[in-house]
């Protein structure tokens, strides 16, 4: 069984458990039934939102005083609802456990609709790219994007580089990249000074002590410089490329990985040195 078919089954397990513990909160309050249920169905809503205002704090480098000022609605909404529900029910122990199963199972099924991928994109794209702009602001530079490439949403693809090398890690599907603060252009040398053996390029990759072929190439009539290498055992190339465009130091990295894939592992192969410069090419700042 595929993991896009347990998160269905669980998504529509959710639902349905939604539609009976809303049945349970409701059976048996008389006229009060269906003030009951729609308030329940209230408490739904404001259970997601609630689950959008924590992903939100979560992702936003900055909180604006207008965020909070929603967060605070939403928390207040789900708590005058939750006692609205509790009072309606004359807080029954049995009624105030389906509440909180609500509650509970409102977040499962937000989580099931997240992970099937449905609206990723157009949801987490613009939060993203807004995230990057606060850290960018903060580091004292416009960040750069290309403008066909993704970001990836089955995990954080930004993440924020500590001192003393401060600036941002971006995770695309194909390829890594990192951006910091540059003081001015720099010259064919000293991009080579960070690609020599034993460098560290972007987080958790660092050039072998030999690779295959060193390049100078340029990127938006920048100078850059690329370095690849092949390693005997699958999943084979890596490419690095490294250049400053428009005042930020560009790292790119794109590594060979393997994926399961119906059950078979695929190997997918790094992008060449043409492929890396192309998306390079496409950088744009991000406004």
């Amino acid at each position: 069984m595929g993991p896009i078919v347990i998160i269905v089954v669980v998504g529509v397990l959710a639902l349905a458990g939604l539609a009976a513990l809303i049945h349970v909160l409701g059976r048996g309050a008389g006229p009060e039934r269906s003030r009951v249920t729609w308030l329940a169905v209230g408490f739904v809503a404001a259970s997601f939102l609630s689950v959008v205002a924590l992903n939100l704090v979560s992702v936003l480098y900055e909180i604006s005083p207008l965020l909070i000022a929603g967060i605070a609605v939403v928390v207040t909404l789900l708590v005058g609802l939750f006692v609205l529900i509790g009072r309606a029910v004359s807080w029954r122990a049995g009624k105030v456990v389906a509440l909180v199963g609500v509650l509970i199972t409102s977040y499962i099924l937000f989580a099931a609709i997240a992970m099937s991928g449905i609206g990723g994109d157009q949801l987490m794209q613009p939060l993203y790219r807004t995230t990057i702009k606060q850290m960018a602001d903060d580091m004292g530079f416009v960040a750069l994007l290309p403008s066909d490439e993704p970001l990836i949403t089955d995990m954080l693809p930004v993440t924020e580089i500590p001192e003393p090398d401060r600036g941002i890690g971006l995770a695309f599907e194909e390829f890594q990249m990192e951006e910091r603060k540059a003081e001015g252009s720099a010259n064919e040398s000293e991009l080579e000074a960070l690609v020599v053996p034993g460098e560290e390029p972007v987080a958790g990759f660092r050039i072998p002590s030999k690779f295959q072929t060193q390049e100078d190439r340029e990127v938006q009539g920048e100078p850059a410089v690329a370095v690849s290498y092949v390693e005997t055992a699958p999943p084979g190339r890596a490419t690095v490329l490294v250049f400053v465009l428009e005042g930020v130091e560009v790292r790119m990295v794109s590594m060979g990985y393997e994926r399961l894939t119906e059950g078979e592992r695929v190997i997918h192969p790094a992008l060449t040195v043409d492929e890396l410069v192309a998306v390079a090419d496409s950088l744009e700042p991000v406004e």
